[in-house]
This record gives structure tokens, sequence and C-alpha cells, in this order.
């Protein structure tokens, strides 16, 4: 059980430091920090807390910085720093908190580097935010780089100018072999269906991953809906060598 706290704590702690970089000049070390507050006092309510984990890119080139940069913008949004977005959440909570509350009030951010060489950087994201009963927000998100320009690659970056239909054969195809948890193939909005591709993409080793937020194409009762394809498959219609 967590200990409750009266005031905000702050942890920054290095998870681990070596860092699976092809590139000598940039690594990573993973960062967490915790912030709690205790809820009302005359309940046993969790902690009102928000934590976060991330990678803290270091190295001799302006790469490391503009990753960061771009981490803390998605983190901390227009509060830019960790301790203020404590502040304005702990605030929210205080005013429109009441006594009759049963449910938590917490943020939970994570970063994971899934891909890392010495010209690309791939990223998946979790975000989850609770506000007492009735808010509720849940993100499975990716964030992708190309170093030499510093920009954030889009679909239309990797592929052709012809890639949305051979795209969209391969990434369906998948979807369509997917199964919910009673072994039944999943069904998919008739709007959607064989019609609809995501920018939500991350870069493997070994594959290129596509994923569709709960609800995009599918009842949310299915989930985040994820889906892989070997390189060898979508060769034709690359503009860019994504894995060196």
């Amino acid at each position: 059980m967590r200990v409750l706290i009266r005031l905000m704590i702050l942890v920054l702690v290095p998870l681990s430091s070596n860092l699976r970089s092809q590139d000598t000049k940039l690594g990573y070390e993973y960062i967490k920090l915790h912030g709690e507050k205790k809820g009302l006092a005359q309940h046993n309510y969790e902690p009102v807390m928000i934590d976060m984990e991330y990678p803290y890119f270091t190295g001799d080139s302006t790469s490391y910085e503009f990753l960061n940069s771009e981490i803390s913008n998605y983190l901390f949004e227009s509060h830019k720093t960790f301790d203020k977005l404590c502040g304005s959440f702990f605030r929210d909570h205080r005013r429109d908190s009441s006594d009759d509350r049963t449910s938590n009030w917490s943020v939970i951010k994570t970063i994971d580097v899934v891909y890392l060489s010495s010209n690309l950087v791939s990223l998946t994201s979790f975000y989850e935010k609770q506000e007492g009963l009735n808010i509720f927000f849940e993100q499975l998100a990716t964030l992708n780089y190309e170093m030499d320009d510093k920009k954030r690659l889009t679909l239309e970056d990797v592929f052709d100018e012809n890639y949305k239909k051979y795209l969209l054969t391969l990434i369906w195809f998948r979807l369509h072999q997917l199964k919910d948890g009673n072994n039944n193939l999943m069904k998919f909005y008739t709007e959607t269906l064989d019609n609809v591709l995501t920018q939500q993409f991350y870069i493997t080793e070994k594959e290129f991953v596509m994923i569709f937020a709960k609800g995009e194409i599918a009842h949310r009762i299915y989930g985040d809906l994820v889906v892989g394809v070997p390189y060898s498959e979508i060769k034709p219609i690359m503009k860019m060598n994504l894995v060196e």
C-alpha cells in the first residue's frame, strides 16, 4: 500500500543508463518523476498523484537537446515544468473534488524508446488521466523523429506518394486476422472498413508498426489495435531507409 503524505514529493531517479544506440553521440537513461498529495482527510482515498517515466537523452550533439525539448513539451504541456504541472493538477482537485467523491485523481505518462539509430528515433507513449468520477482519458501514441532535419515523421515522409492503397492492403489484411477474447474475429466499423490508416506508428529493427486508438476503427471494448508489417513487405513503397 502506498504511504500517504501531506506534501508533494519529487523524485528524480535514473532507472537505466546504457543505452541501445548505434550512435555513440546519442544515448539515454530513464527518469522517473512522482508527485502526490493526500486525498480528502476524512476518507481513506488513494492520494492525488502524478507519475511519469521517460528517456532523458545525452550526447555531444544538438540532437539530445532537441529530443529532450520535444519530450518535455509532451510531458508538461503548457505548464513547462513538472512542479507547475503538479501544482495545477492539485489546485484543480481542491477546487472540483467534494466529500462524496469515490474515484481517484491521477495522471500517468510514460515514454519508451523502441528504436534508436544515428538518424532515427522512435518512441511510444502512454497517457492516462483521471479526474474524479466523470473524466477519464487514456491514449497510446507514438513519436518518431528524423534527426538530420530535426523533424517529426509522418507517413508521407516515410513512404512514396502512391503508398496509401498498398499500405491499406497490408495493414487491413492483418487487422482482419485479429480476434477478441472469445477467439472470434473482430468486427470493424463499416465506415472505416479497409479504408483507414493512422499517423500513429513506430519503428522497430524488424517491422513497421501501426497503432489504432481505442474506438477509432472498432468498438472500444477491443482496446488499442496494433499491427506490424515486416520491412520486406513495405519496401516497394518506402522512400527512406528506416533501419540501418
